[in-house]
């Protein structure tokens, strides 16, 4: 499913759907109201951060598969796409996490092989 936020001028929450709660890691209730930048301590640094930003300023859209580093240490890959709305920023996210560790897991296997057949 995805998670769909809409975050307005100010970088402030007004909208946080189920789906959108599970890949925060957080309740709405937590997010709702609260600027992007105090309920992520950090986030100014990120691409999703930078994303949003141009949304807002130049009312463009945007697409890209980022991965998002949690406070307890945890990451998560997602694919997002950002859109301007007469809100704000309307985001949309699907969490690729699995995907992304597959194929990881895939490559170091390859690699452990090519090393066996040396």
């Amino acid at each position: 499913m995805e998670g769909c936020q809409i975050l307005d001028f100010q970088w402030r929450y007004l909208y946080v759907n189920e789906a959108a709660e599970r890949h925060n890691r957080r309740p709405a209730a937590e997010l709702l109201g609260q600027t992007m930048q105090a309920a992520w301590p950090g986030i100014e640094q990120t691409t999703v951060y930078a994303m949003i930003g141009r949304t807002l300023r130049e009312r463009t859209a945007l697409h890209d598969e980022v991965k998002f580093n949690f406070a307890d240490g945890s990451r998560g890959w997602f694919d997002i796409s950002i859109s301007p709305v007469e809100e704000g920023a309307f985001v949309l996210s699907i969490d690729v996490t699995a995907r992304h560790e597959a194929e990881a897991a895939r490559t170091r296997l390859f690699e452990q092989e090519q090393l066996a057949r040396s």
